[in-house]
């Protein structure tokens, strides 16, 4: 993984395909956990709610982390072209 700056001030990031893979692969993964939760035991998806909230890197509902992991994935699988400033 590369990173650079263009003329305004933004990071962008470049990424092999490979790394690509593995990140796409690790985002499906979490959101096939919560999917899975979800239809299981009542339990099992309450607790996993309630470790959404309480967890310090995440404080926020169990489904937008989920929403936010399928736009990311969506990132990935349609990324934008780069433009080139002349």
């Amino acid at each position: 993984m590369t990173a650079r700056k263009n003329k305004q001030g933004e990071g962008t990031i470049v990424l092999t395909r490979d790394e690509a893979a593995l990140i796409r692969r690790a985002l499906a993964d979490c959101y096939d956990v919560i999917d899975r939760a979800g239809a299981a035991d009542g339990a099992v998806l309450t607790a996993l709610r309630a470790a959404a909230l309480d967890a310090p890197e995440v404080s926020r509902p169990l489904d937008q982390v989920q929403g936010d992991a399928s736009l990311a994935i969506d990132h990935i699988d349609f990324p934008r072209l780069g433009r080139r400033n002349t």
